[in-house]
């Protein structure tokens, strides 16, 4: 992958090779600017590499049209961001439901796993209120439970702590490992916190070139 600047481009995560196996969870550590976030796009098939293949399940997903491909993602992979990325003027509930609803698939059914889903990250008394009367550490619980709204085969997090202070942050990391492996979903988390990367079942450093497994 590389980026242009000025007159010449900017190689990242060249010959970088990553691999996630079913049910596991992967930390990626490594210095800032060095693709990490990068990397979590080219799995979610967000931004497209101009060398390498991304496959899902064995599956290459270049070629894919725009909208099979969000449709595949919405299946395939749930994504947890530092930012959380809510929608405010929903409600808890309304905006773990918008994975659902990406596609099309809004029911009993649907309505019943979301209020499932808060209750299992500890927010069934909060179903009802909007990201503004919601803490971060709430805020970043019902980013959670959309991630998995679909029940993904693979959760990508991005700094999922990084906007919360210690504590909270290890509550909600506590909460995405134990309810990916409930769901049965692969998760790789991004993490400058090396209490949170032992955490995972698999550790990697990145640099441009290799990713680096520590176990």
């Amino acid at each position: 992958m590389s980026y242009p600047s000025g007159d010449r481009r900017i190689a990242v995560l060249e010959g970088v090779d990553c691999s996630v196996r079913a049910g596991t969870s992967l930390s990626i550590r490594g210095e800032s600017g060095c693709g990490k976030t990068t990397l979590l796009n080219l799995l979610a098939g967000l931004e497209t590499a101009d060398s390498g293949t991304v496959a899902w399940e064995g599956t290459p997903i270049a070629g894919l049209g725009r909208s099979e491909l969000a449709r595949r993602r919405g299946r395939f992979i749930g994504l947890v961001f530092q930012s959380f990325y809510l929608i405010p003027e929903l409600n808890a509930a309304d905006n773990v439901l918008m994975a659902a609803r990406l596609l099309g698939k809004i029911g009993p059914v649907e309505r019943q796993r979301a209020t499932e889903l808060l209750a299992r990250v500890g927010l069934a008394d909060r179903a009802h209120h909007v990201p503004a009367h919601l803490s971060g550490g709430e805020r970043q619980r019902v980013a959670v439970a959309r991630a998995l709204m679909n029940r993904p085969r693979v959760v990508l997090a991005d700094e999922p702590t990084g906007n919360l202070d210690e504590a909270t942050g290890e509550g909600v990391m506590t909460v995405l490992l134990e309810v990916c492996a409930e769901q049965q979903a692969s998760l790789v988390v991004v993490t400058h916190n090396m209490v949170h990367a032992a955490r995972t079942t698999e550790a990697a450093f990145l640099s441009r070139q290799h990713l680096r497994r520590d176990r």
